[in-house]
This record gives C-alpha cells, structure tokens and sequence, in this order.
C-alpha cells in the first residue's frame, strides 16, 4: 500500500507540495476525503474516525490533539469544517455539531434544531450553515450556528433530504434542486421578513398606550399565510415574528376571555419597518380569578416536594381577597415563600391585594412526606382563591390535586390531563394541560436546560397558554416544536441539593375541532441539560373516548341514591335516605374527571343534600358519594 499523502498548491497550481497525512489510509480511498482536512492559520488538521490531528509543519509530522467520544461510520462529506477560526466536526448518530474556538483543544455543543426522527444531514457552504431533519424544512444558519432560520419547502411534497447534496448556499441566498420537476428554487432569507410589534392592555380604549397600561406576556402572534411562523410576547409585550410572502395578515392566536385586541388583524408587507400594535381592549368590568398548582416532583416517603400554587387574575378590575391551601395530614410543612399570613391545622392563608389583570402571584411551599406513608396512597391538596369582589367564573377559583406516593420513579418525565376526552367535548376542540419535570441527575450543576416538544398534528398551537414554571425561562414556537429555554440555570446535581435540583414547566394547548371517537393525541419531550445528548421523556397520550366513570354504578343505585331533577337547571337535590350506609363524602366531577366540588357529610347530617350549579356550564357532572368503606358509588347528571 502506498503511503498516503497530503498535497498543498502553491503558486495558484503551478507547483505543489506534499506531506504525510497521519494514518488515514481507509479515508485516502475517496476524493472526497478534502472534506476531512483543514488549513486553520498554520495548523493543518485532519480528521479520522472519532481522533482529531494537527500538523504545525506542513504535514511532515502529527499528533492527536483531541479525541471525540464517538466512532461513526466514516462519512464521505461533511465531516468537518473550518471558519472564522472555528472548527466545526459533525456526529451524525448522535444529531450534533461540535465546535472549538481554540484550535481543537476543547469543543462545545452547538444548539440546533431537532427533530425526533432520523434525519440529521449537515452541510457547510462557507460562513453558512444549512441543516435538514425530517420535520419537512431546511434551516440556515448565517452566523456559523449560533442562530436557525427556519424554511419552509418551495411547495408541497418537496424531497429535501435525498438532494441535499445538490442544495447550496450564500449569505442571504439558498438555492434547492429540485429533481422531480427539474428545477432550482432561488430563496431570498432576507424576505422572510421580521415584523416587531407589541400587545397591550388598553384600559381606556382608546388604543394608544399610556404610561399605566402594561405590555402583556406570552401572547402568541400568529402569520395568517406564513403558517410554519408564531410570535410569543415578551415581559414587556414585545414580540418579532417572520413572515415568508411578501404580504401576510397577523393576528393574535391567543384569546382572552374578558379582553378583545383592537385591531383583530393586521395587513402587513415584507417592506414595512413599522411596529404592529394590538391593544387589548376590556369587554366588561368584571373580577375573574384562578388557581393552578403543581407539584415540582413526585410523592415519595421521606422526601421533600416543593408546590407552586399560581394565582392568575384573569379579569378586568384589580382583585383583592384571600388564597389558602389545604395540605394533606400525612405531609409536613417545612417552609413556604411567601410565609402564610396565618395557618389553621393543615390549612395555609395568605391575603393578595390589587392584583393587576393580567397578572399572578406564585407561592413555593415546601412540604414533607410522612416515612410511614403507604406506597399507593393517594395525597390530596386543595387550593382556593376567594376575592372580595364577586366572581364571574368561580370554577376556576379551585385546584384539586391528587398524586399518588409512589419508591422508585423517572425524575424526568412528562404528564397530561385529562388522559380521556368525551367525543362532544373533542368535536368542539378540548384543553389538555402538559407538564414537563426534570432533574440534575448529574455531577456538576447546569449552565442552562431547553426543553423541545414537538406537539401532535390535532393541536392548535396558536392555543397554547404558560401556566407555571420553576425557574423564569423564555419561550417560542417553531413549526410544530415548542421550546422552553431556561438560560441561565444553575440546578444544583440532586448528591448536592436533591429538592433544588428539580424544575418544571406547565402549559396548556387546545385540540383542534374534529377530532372522532378513538382518535389519540401522543406527546413527548426532549430535555437539554447543557450540550449533553437530549433526555427523552415517556410518551403520554390522550384518547378520544366515552366517558366511563371508575366508580362502580350498581343497578340499585335509583333506588338507594337519588339525584333530581335530572337533567337539572341549576339545583340538584341528593337523597340517600333509603340507603343502609350513609356516604361520608360527596365530591362533583365533571366528565373528564376533575373536580369542581366536594363536602363532607356529618354522622347527624340529613340524609337530604341540596346542591347549587347555577353557576357551573352547562355539560355533563358525575355525582360521586363516598362511603366509609370506600366504596364509591355514581350518579350522572345533565345540566342544562
């Protein structure tokens, strides 16, 4: 075999001259092999396998200076490429990008897209980047992948994979061959352009912003035309989005309930360098609060939680009135920030005062499982905000949750509810609320964590609403993929802080209208800690499907539990008088199984109850009773 060599032209060709290349025989069998060696300064660098060498001599002697944790297959292209002094090595298997900026010693992780598919193709033109995955777009980056531009294909069924190698780029151009039709498609980046604006609450409706009228946060901007492109508000109501035709019509995909933007859309062209401006504009004077909570890990036996209860003012005046959380009697409070304003039993207050609209206030409580709690046992909290004002929507004015206690578990997962949605509720659209849990299972605590989730094709993004986090984290939405980057986070490793080296976020999303009995919306995340390869969480699903309640429903059930009228306008009586067993509690849950009411029925209590749902939406509600045994018996009510 000869040995291989390495040759450099001077002179622009006239004259050459050789080196020895450090063992890359198997490489030297391809011309392509120039995709594997570097002038960088003085330095030549080659690449073989996972070990990276440098020559300071014009090739007549190497030596290994870095040796990557992998050993792909050997790739005819685009292995590595050099830059403005960087150097960029690419692992197809693991869907990264390397990059050093001191001639090899060290390298990073580059941040790019991601897809949950196969595809992972990477090609240098330059200072230009471009990047497929199997998500259906291609994505250029100009400044050497510190930023993704994504695009969408020139038309529909467009193969961008197979021809990737016949796609090239320059600065704001990407030229695609088009092999099916015999075409080259010429995209000018620069026309995909960037519109900024910002969103507003208009107290006064008069649409211009006063001093005292805040920017609202986490609105989604969407382009009517421009669909693979969304907006998100920042604190200060700020937002940019792309438009990719040269006119477009934008529109606020978030809806608010009491509020109403002024204008609903807005005509904008590629040219226009002035800022969009939606005011949000009261429809009645009313007070709307609500109440979120979640548990930033699971219920374990000895171990400590930490709750965030969110307190959300939806409405249009300022609210005022006391929030309180009710703890369950086998967890112990260790501390909570704010401190209560005063506590009874397991039952915590705390008094909020001119909370603005459109605002929240969060609550970190850390708490304790009991040692001897069983394994199974179902912990119950209970939160409630009442305001001095009347409320216009009080069903929000409580959170139940229930989780069970539960020895070994994933920290890093993901959770949905409702896991079943009735076939009326889905034909209108339903809401599902996702949350996100991970942990610093590592050594050394994290820079920062990005979560990506790529949300089902029966989702409507422009629906999707923040309801919680652990840490401040900002967001966006790309295509389908909605990423969560809390940058900067310092989470401690779990061996140096076990309950600060969890996080979370919680959203939630509405399905598209349509959706049929059996159909199934999956979802999964992905989580980043620092540029290590991502975690991938379980896959949760929703399904589509009639409502069958987990309570038993005897035959008998008319005759020893009674509820009427049924179907009822607003009033419910309960009648248990002709029952051996008198229940101990009485809960209401709505069809998909979350609860709206409970109260406990006293040994000397009637065996008559009265119960008020005017204010409750007209829908279907399971009356549950709770004996002492614990057996749970069901009766169905409409209320219509």
């Amino acid at each position: 075999m000869k040995t291989p060599r390495t040759a450099r032209a001077l002179g622009k060709g006239k004259t050459k001259q050789c080196g020895i290349a450090p063992s890359f025989e198997t490489n030297f069998n391809e011309p392509h092999v120039a995709h594997n060696f570097w002038g960088l300064d003085s330095l030549l660098i080659g690449l073989s396998d996972n070990l990276l060498y440098v020559s300071d001599n014009e090739g007549q002697t190497w030596s290994q200076r870095y040796a990557f944790d992998f050993s792909p297959n050997f790739q005819k292209e685009g292995r590595m490429h050099v830059a403005e002094g960087r150097i960029f090595v690419v692992s197809w298997p693991d869907k990264k990008i390397f990059v050093s900026t001191d001639k090899g010693y060290s390298f990073d992780t580059l941040v790019t897209p991601q897809s949950p598919g196969g595809s992972f193709i990477f090609r240098a033109h330059g200072n230009t980047f471009l990047l497929c995955l199997d998500d259906g777009f291609i994505y250029q980056s100009r400044d050497l992948g510190e930023n993704w531009t994504k695009i969408q294909p020139p038309r529909a069924g467009f193969d961008l994979t197979s021809t990737m190698n016949y796609h090239t780029t320059k600065d704001s151009m990407i030229f695609l061959m088009d092999n099916a039709n015999g075409q080259v498609w010429r995209i000018n980046v620069e026309r995909l352009a960037k519109i900024t604006g910002k969103v507003f609450l208009d107290y006064d409706a008069d649409g211009l912003q006063d001093s005292i009228e805040p920017g609202v946060k986490d609105m989604v901007v969407r382009a009517r035309n421009s669909l693979q492109f969304f907006g998100v508000t920042d604190t200060e109501g700020n937002f940019s989005i792309n438009i990719a035709h040269l006119a477009d019509t934008l529109e606020l995909a978030t809806t608010l309930t009491h509020f109403i933007p002024e204008p609903t859309f807005q005509i904008v062209q590629a040219t226009d360098t002035f800022s969009v401006i939606f005011a949000l504009k009261p429809i009645a004077q009313v007070t709307d609060v609500a109440v979120n909570l979640v548990a930033t890990t699971v219920f374990r036996p000895g171990f400590e939680n930490i709750l965030v209860a969110t307190l959300s003012n939806n409405g249009v005046l300022p609210a005022s009135g006391v929030f309180h959380l009710v703890l369950d009697s086998v967890t112990n409070l260790l501390d909570a920030l704010p401190l209560p304003d005063w506590q009874s039993g397991d039952t915590l207050f705390w008094q909020y005062h001119d909370l603005l609209p459109l605002q929240k206030l969060n609550y970190q409580i850390r708490i304790e499982t009991g040692t001897i709690v069983a394994l199974g046992y179902v912990v119950h909290l209970s939160a409630e905000a009442a305001s001095t004002l009347t409320d216009i929507s009080p069903l929000d004015n409580i959170f139940n949750l229930e989780a069970a206690v539960v020895g070994s578990y994933d920290p890093n997962d993901k959770a949905v509810s409702p896991l079943n949605i009735p076939p009326l509720v889905a034909l209108d659209g339903g809401q599902l609320t996702y949350t996100i849990r991970f942990q610093n299972t590592g050594t050394f605590p994290t820079a920062f964590v990005i979560l990506r989730d790529t949300l089902s094709e029966r989702l409507d993004l422009g629906s999707v609403r923040m309801l919680a986090a652990s840490h401040p984290f900002t967001w966006g939405i790309h295509g389908r993929e909605l990423t969560f980057r809390f940058d900067p986070l310092l989470l401690p490793p779990a061996q140096d802080d076990e309950i600060g080296s969890h996080g979370f976020v919680q959203f939630s999303v509405e399905m598209k209208p349509g959706a049929m009995l059996g159909d199934i919306v999956r979802n999964t995340a992905q989580i980043y800690f620092d540029y290590n390869l991502p975690i991938v969480t379980n896959t949760v699903e929703t399904i589509v499907k009639e409502a069958v309640s987990s309570y038993s429903l005897p035959d008998d059930v008319p005759t020893l539990l009674r509820a009427y009228p049924n179907p009822t306008r607003g009033e419910v009586w309960l009648d248990w008088s002709k029952s051996k067993t008198k229940p101990s509690w009485i809960r209401l849950l709505t069809a998909q199984g979350v609860e709206v009411l409970s109260m406990n029925v006293a040994a000397n209590d009637a065996s008559v109850r009265r119960l008020d749902l005017s204010s409750l939406p007209r829908a279907f509600y399971f009356v549950v009773f709770e004996m002492p045994s614990g057996k749970k018996l069901a009766i169905k009510i409409e209320l219509i």
